[in-house]
This record gives structure tokens, C-alpha cells and sequence, in this order.
């Protein structure tokens, strides 16, 4: 049928339809002053591995550009994270430092930035809230985040803070599949 409006008005599809081939992850690292507080501060290795699970899970388009968005407190701890790479089920190699950007803008324009280009987000840092408005607000609505329940945080055993108050139900939360064992897997809710 859009064959057919082509051949009778030539333009026409590509005037009105535009097509983007670009999906972004965006993740949400807050470290800075979450350091010595007693809440969970994401590691290397599991934002390096909850990006492979993440990327695995949502990135199966054919013919597509994937592009990594930081958003982060600390930039600095960022670019160390840029010079890694991994590897994923298919074979594709995903080099952070050629597919990745640290964004640099304020919160504002971030939460604009996320409610229109963010696909998939990626919260590593469960109590932030700038984290959690990110993932609300985006575009794509389809949210990971680290599960409480499965890390070092003083909130969560004094029963402080319970997940199903603070995460809507179809966001998804991801942890380390067991001790000794860095792969990420999906938490059961």
C-alpha cells in the first residue's frame, strides 16, 4: 500500500515518514555521593555486564545503529569505561569507546534528551531518583535497574525501601546470577 501512494505521490512517503536507525541504550551511573553513605554504588564490572545483558536482550533489530548514552555524576569514572569492550551472543563485538557518548548537558535538558531518543534504560544506581525519572520519562519506557535486594545496601535490610513501591512493574531488575558468578541475569520480582 505505501508502494502505491510512492508510485501516485513521489516524496510523499519519505516528506511524512520518518524512519531513525538509530537505537539508543542510555545508562544512568550516579556514583559521587553515594560513596560511603551506605547505599549501593555500581561496580565496573557490573555496569559492563548489565550493558551486555541489556544489549542482549533489546538490541535484535536487523540493520540498525546502536549508540550508548551515559548520563553520570562522575565523567571521570565514565571514560575508564569507555576503553572496554565486549562481546555479544551473535558475535558482535561492542566497542564503548566508537559506540558510546557521555552526555554532558544539565538534568533538564537530560530528562528532554531521555523522554525522546532513550529506547532502553538502564539504571545502575537503584536509589536515584534522577535515575528513576530517566527511565520514567523515556522514550521507550522499557527500564532495567539494579535490584536492591541482591547488593550490599544498608536501606534494604532495615526494610526501609521495598522495589514494589518504587519501581512500576513492567521495569525489569537485573542482578548478578550468584556468588562468584559476574554474569547478569533478571531478577524474579
Amino acid at each position: 500500500m505505501l508502494q502505491d501512494t510512492d508510485f501516485l505521490i513521489p516524496g510523499l512517503i519519505d516528506h511524512f515518514l520518518i524512519v531513525n536507525d538509530t537505537v539508543r541504550t542510555c545508562i544512568h551511573i550516579r556514583r559521587t555521593d553515594f560513596v560511603g553513605t551506605g547505599f549501593h554504588v555500581p561496580e565496573k564490572d557490573f555496569i559492563l555486564s548489565a550493558m551486555k545483558f541489556v544489549e542482549e536482550k533489546e538490541n535484535n533489530l536487523l540493520n540498525m545503529n546502536y549508540t550508548t548514552v551515559f548520563f553520570t555524576d562522575d565523567a571521570g569514572y565514565v571514560k575508564t569505561l569507555l576503553s572496554e569492550k565486549f562481546e555479544l551472543k551473535d558475535g558482535t563485538v561492542k566497542n564503548l569507546e566508537t559506540s558510546s557518548v557521555i552526555s554532558d548537558t544539565d538534568s533538564t535538558d537530560s530528562i528532554l534528551y531521555s523522554s525522546r531518543h532513550c529506547d532502553t534504560v538502564l539504571v545502575t544506581a537503584p536509589h536515584s531518583t534522577f535515575g528513576w525519572w530517566l527511565g520514567y520519562l523515556s522514550k521507550g519506557n522499557q527500564v532495567y535497574y539494579t535490584d536492591l535486594k541482591f547488593v550490599n545496601d544498608l536501606s534494604f535490610p532495615a526494610e526501609n525501601f521495598n522495589p514494589d513501591d518504587y519501581y512500576p512493574p513492567h521495569w525489569t531488575p537485573v542482578r548478578y546470577g550468584g556468588p562468584g558468578n559476574a554474569t547478569v541475569i533478571e531478577s524474579l520480582k
